[in-house]
């Protein structure tokens, strides 16, 4: 990845503890970032952070829950004072309502849906924005 460089900068990776997320904080700390590997689940993220710093890179887990915006504002600081700026924001937690078939899916499901994989990118980026317009 030397053509690609992204040392100096910081990126925050939500849904960043499993799967895509977790491929993706390889993918930024490789790159040369230093990672914020962020999601609910403490002990996940405290797994994917080690597996990174074990390699030699940068990288620290913070819980957060993408829909409540104190917590994301505490995302947010927690990362400036660790690494002195948030340059970078993937917004990839998400989910979809169980087993249930679209036809099938409670409404109380799809409004848990739609407040995670909507108002749950909106919240991240705003107070990133906020950040990013500071650094600026």
């Amino acid at each position: 990845m030397s053509k690609f460089s992204l040392a100096g900068k910081t990126a925050v990776i939500t849904g960043g503890a499993g799967g895509l997320g977790r491929a993706m904080v390889a993918a930024y700390a490789e790159a040369g970032a230093n990672v914020v590997v962020a999601s609910r689940g403490q002990e996940k993220i405290d797994a994917t952070a080690a597996d990174i710093r074990d390699k030699g890179q940068n990288a620290i887990a913070i819980p957060v829950d993408i829909t409540d915006a104190e917590q994301v504002d505490n995302l947010v600081a927690k990362t400036v004072e660790e690494f002195g700026s948030l340059d970078i924001i993937v917004n990839n937690a998400g989910r979809w309502g169980n087993s249930y078939l679209a036809e099938n899916t409670p409404l109380d499901e799809w409004r848990n849906i739609v407040d995670q994989n909507l108002t749950g990118v909106f919240i991240p980026c705003m107070a990133a924005g906020r950040q990013m317009i500071k650094q600026r």
